[in-house]
C-alpha cells in the first residue's frame, strides 16, 4: 500500500506519486513517552490531513530533512497549498547515521529531490526498518515500523486502504506503544471541488473498524 523511498539517511513514505495532482488524506498521529521530534504536524493538528510525503530520518538531520521536504513541495506549487505537499511531515528517530552522511554533500538537497522524484536510485538506510501487512476483510493494511530498540524510540506507521475518518484512525494508533504512532487512511482523497459541490466522504462501519483495529494489533504483536 505505502510506497517507500531509502537514500541512507531518510524514509520517505509516500501514498502516491510525489507530484499528484491536488489532494489530501486523513491522518492521525499520537505520541508518548515524551517524544517531541516532529516537525510540519500544525496542519495535521489542525486539518487532521496530510498531502506530503511522510519524512522518517535520524533526530540530528531533522531540521535539514524538512527543509528539504519544502523544496518538494515548493516543486508541485511554490504558493505551499495544503493540498499540493505543504507541509512534510518529518519524524526524527535516535539513531546514529554514520558521520559522513551529517557531513552532507554542498547538493545534497538536489540529491535527496533526485531520488525522491524517481531520477536516481535510492541507498539502503543503515538503521532498523520492517514491514509488515495484512487484510482486514476486503480492506489491506500495512504497518512499518522504524528505530528502537524499544517502544520508546520507534516510530510506527500504519496505513491503510479503508475510507476512515480522523476519530477511527486515532483508535488503531491506540493498539500501538511506540514513541510515535501515524495512522493514515488512503480510502478517502479529499479533492477540490467548486463551491456548489460538497465533498462525499466514505466510512466503514463499527464492526470493519473493529476487524480493522485487530489486524493491526496482530501486526503490531
Amino acid at each position: 500500500m505505502f510506497r517507500t523511498v531509502e537514500t541512507g539517511y531518510c524514509l520517505a513514505i509516500f501514498l502516491e506519486q510525489w507530484d499528484a495532482p491536488p489532494g489530501r488524506y486523513f491522518l492521525s498521529y499520537t505520541a508518548r513517552h515524551g517524544f517531541s521530534a516532529l516537525i510540519g504536524n500544525g496542519v495535521v493538528d489542525e486539518y487532521r490531513t496530510i498531502s506530503a510525503p511522510l519524512l522518517v530520518c535520524p533526530t540530528a538531520l531533522l531540521g535539514k530533512i524538512y527543509d528539504a521536504g519544502m523544496l518538494l513541495a515548493d516543486r508541485r506549487d511554490v504558493d505551499a497549498p495544503l493540498d499540493l505537499g505543504w507541509p512534510p511531515l518529518c519524524m526524527g528517530i535516535d539513531v546514529e547515521p554514520p558521520s559522513r552522511q551529517l557531513r552532507l554533500a554542498a547538493n545534497w538537497q538536489e540529491q535527496f529531490l533526485a531520488v525522491l522524484t524517481g531520477q536516481t536510485p535510492g541507498v539502503v538506510n543503515n538503521w532498523n526498518i520492517t514491514t509488515d501487512s495484512s487484510r482486514a476483510g476486503s480492506y489491506r493494511i500495512q504497518v512499518i515500523r522504524c528505530g528502537g530498540p524499544g517502544p520508546r524510540k520507534r516510530v510506527t506507521i500504519i496505513g491503510t486502504d479503508a475510507p476512515l475518518l480522523p476519530g477511527q484512525l486515532t483508535r488503531m494508533a491506540d493498539r500501538d506503544d511506540s514513541g510515535l504512532t501515524l495512522a493514515v487512511a488512503s480510502g478517502n482523497r479529499i479533492a477540490r471541488s467548486g463551491a456548489d459541490h460538497p465533498q462525499e466522504i466514505a466510512v466503514v462501519s463499527e464492526e470493519i473498524l473493529e476487524q480493522l483495529t485487530e489486524g493491526v494489533a496482530s501486526l503490531l504483536a
